[in-house]
This record gives structure tokens, C-alpha cells and sequence, in this order.
């Protein structure tokens, strides 16, 4: 019975936090919505203002800077739902100029899976390669297709047992899934004092969609995003990774 509360009040919840946003995108950022939807697919953001939301509603800003994943999809859908156009668009939701900042060297356990804001010198940029966005599963059983959502540097997700007969065993449908592009690269710490004799500390940073190959070496950039970890198998440890949302450029290699 806890459980079947717990779950009730995580979709009421939901649903709460699902109103607040249509109201938001309706009425508060109505034009930037609409203008985001008739440009899309070939413009695919949606750019937000973190003081424009904590304006709107402080307590949904704080929720969104402490579960940033679950506010972003959520606002996806609520975009969705107003959407005149009938698009189905899938845009991105980034948020700029949100207040939770800090330096490299301050990254810590504490502020897993919350959104940061942090500034650095990008290093190390890695190809463009692809992930599974959305992964489709046939059933062994009945051959109903279910499609399951995947997670970055997480492993495959199938589903726990198909609704149609029970059966328990799926066969992956590679070519039917979606992929996303993504892009790696490295953030490191921007260090003032020449005197300074320790190495600088650095980010691993991961992007998507269309945020990729924006970044260059050299540039210099405030990143919003979730910070994660991922799992070094060789000691067993969890290193820092920010799933980025948001980038803004301090300065750009090349552009004076």
C-alpha cells in the first residue's frame, strides 16, 4: 500500500508539474513556442530563460534545478500538447542563465543528477557517434512491438515482460530503433595563476542532437546540464560526466 501511495503521489505530481508547464509555454513564452514549432524540424530548440520560469513559478524552477531530466521531458510534453500546429514536434528544451553555478573544483557527489552551470576551456573533442534514443523490441511470444526509451552511457533497457501475453523474452529491432548523434569531449579548468603548479581539473562532457559540433577546441563556454557518473571498471569508482543542455559561448576559437 506505501508503494501504490508513493506511486500516486509521483503521478499526481507529475501531472501537477505537466499543468504548470502547459500554463507556462501558453501563456508566458507563447511566442517563443510558436515561433520554435514553425521552424522546426529544421530548427529544433526551444531556448528558456531560467529567471522567465522561477518568475513564473519558483518552486518549479527549484525542481527543475534538482531533477532537471524529469522538468525537460516533461516540458516536451506540455509543448506538445499546446502545440496548434499538430507537429508531434520533438523539440529540445534548453535552459539558459540558471543561478546554480560553480567552478570545476567544486564538483562533487552532492549534486548528482541535478542541473549545474560551469565554465571551462573545451579540450579533447571527440567524433560524432550514436546512441539508441528509442529502442523497439519485438516479443518473442505474441511479436508485439514495444518501445522502450534509453538512457546516455547507461545499459540497454528492455522491457520487463510484454502486456500482451506475459511473455518474458524480446528480440531487438536494431534497424526499426532510433539513434541520437552524440558527441564527447572535455572541459577543463581555466587557471588564471600561471603559478599554479597541480594539474587543471577536467569534465568529461557529453552533447546531442543539434548541440553537436558546435564545440571547438579552445573555445571557452558556460555548460548547463545534468551531472552524471559513469562506472571506471578498472577501479571499480565512479567518475563525473555533465550530460550537457545548455551552451553558451564566452569565447569562440577563431572569432575575434
Amino acid at each position: 500500500m506505501i508503494l501504490l501511495g508513493e506511486t500516486m503521489n509521483d503521478l499526481n505530481g507529475e501531472k501537477t508539474n505537466l499543468d504548470k508547464l502547459e500554463e507556462f509555454f501558453s501563456n508566458n513564452y507563447r511566442d517563443p513556442v510558436y515561433e520554435a514549432l514553425e521552424k522546426y524540424p529544421e530548427e529544433r530548440s526551444l531556448i528558456v530563460d531560467f529567471n522567465d520560469l522561477e518568475e513564473f513559478d519558483a518552486d518549479l524552477a527549484d525542481y527543475l534545478i534538482e531533477r532537471p531530466m524529469e522538468v525537460i521531458k516533461i516540458s516536451k510534453r506540455a509543448i506538445k500538447k499546446i502545440d496548434p500546429l499538430m507537429k508531434n514536434a520533438d523539440l529540445n528544451v534548453r535552459f539558459e542563465n540558471i543561478s546554480n553555478q560553480f567552478s570545476l573544483t567544486d564538483i562533487s557527489s552532492r549534486m548528482i543528477g541535478k542541473f549545474v552551470k560551469v565554465r571551462g576551456i573545451v579540450d579533447d573533442v571527440d567524433k560524432v557517434s550514436a546512441r539508441v534514443d528509442t529502442a523497439k523490441f519485438e516479443c518473442r511470444g505474441c511479436m508485439r512491438i514495444h518501445e522502450v526509451e534509453q538512457d546516455l552511457n547507461a545499459p540497454m533497457k528492455e522491457p520487463a515482460i510484454c502486456s500482451e501475453c506475459g511473455c518474458r523474452s524480446f528480440r531487438w529491432l536494431k534497424d526499426e530503433s532510433t539513434f541520437e548523434d552524440v558527441q564527447s569531449a572535455v572541459l577543463k579548468e581555466i587557471i588564471l595563476d600561471d603559478s599554479k603548479m597541480s594539474e587543471p581539473i577536467k569534465l568529461l562532457i557529453y552533447y546531442e542532437g543539434d548541440l553537436i559540433r558546435e564545440l571547438k577546441k579552445e573555445d571557452i563556454v558556460d555548460l548547463t546540464g545534468t551531472l552524471k557518473t559513469i562506472k571506471d571498471e578498472k577501479t571499480g569508482y565512479f567518475n563525473f560526466y555533465l550530460h550537457v543542455n545548455h551552451i553558451e559561448f564566452i569565447y569562440k576559437w577563431g572569432i575575434s
